[in-house]
């Protein structure tokens, strides 16, 4: 952008007025030579903000292709975190009840760890009735799992769709006023399958039966 001078960039300005995004309120330059772009606000849901044909095919001076060029590119990167943030909002508003969702996996997989451990000092005359405490546990905790991989997958395509965005995971809940301070969504490729808890769910219940058959063993039931 130093082909424009802070004389000709009124002048270039002017020039491309045609061509400038519908946001675009003014383009100032300070002395170091770089351009600030000031937009009316985006909410997201405008268009993609492309740069017009004319900045680069030659029909316009060098200065005015070069100032519509990093007008786009400025303009874009504020759509995008806007649309990213919008989308956001969608998809959580959408998943009713998401925290309750992630609350009711945590709390189960909370409590299929205790009925677990509690086998440890469990008496022989309960040792059934644990063991069926625990079934009921390991299903619920699964239930869950796949409950909230559902809603987990949708928000992590999101950060991926938008993944070029200048903000943050953290920063994009903030802006979208989603307390996501608990949650652990993964990539968008941890959900391929069966969905990430509920695979870890799976692996531990796998791992208690295996141990539990292995007591039976050695008890020789």
């Amino acid at each position: 952008m130093t082909t424009i001078s802070l004389t000709d960039l009124d002048k270039a300005f002017e020039q491309g007025k045609p061509h400038h995004h519908p946001h675009l309120l003014k383009v100032t330059k300070n002395e170091c030579n770089r351009l600030s772009f000031e937009f009316r606000e985006f909410t997201g849901a405008e268009g993609r903000p492309e740069r017009p044909e004319a900045s680069w095919d030659g029909t316009l001076p060098r200065p005015v292709g070069d100032l519509l060029t990093a007008e786009y590119a400025a303009a874009y990167a504020l759509w995008n975190d806007a649309a990213y943030v919008r989308t956001l909002k969608s998809v959580v508003t959408d998943q009713t009840g998401a925290s309750a969702q992630w609350t009711a996996y945590t709390t189960a997989r909370a409590a299929l760890d205790d009925v677990y451990a509690s086998l440890n000092t469990t008496p022989d005359t309960h040792w059934r009735a644990t063991l069926s405490r625990l079934i009921i546990a390991q299903d619920a905790a699964l239930e869950a799992a796949t409950v909230w991989d559902r809603t987990a997958r949708l928000i992590a395509r999101v950060h991926c769709d938008y993944c070029d965005s200048s903000l943050g995971w953290r920063q994009a809940y903030e802006r979208a006023g989603i307390d996501a301070t608990d949650w652990l969504v993964r990539d968008i490729e941890d959900y391929d399958g069966t969905g990430y808890r509920a695979r870890r769910v799976q692996e531990t219940i796998t791992d208690q039966r295996r141990h539990l058959k292995t007591i039976a063993s050695l008890a020789g039931h």
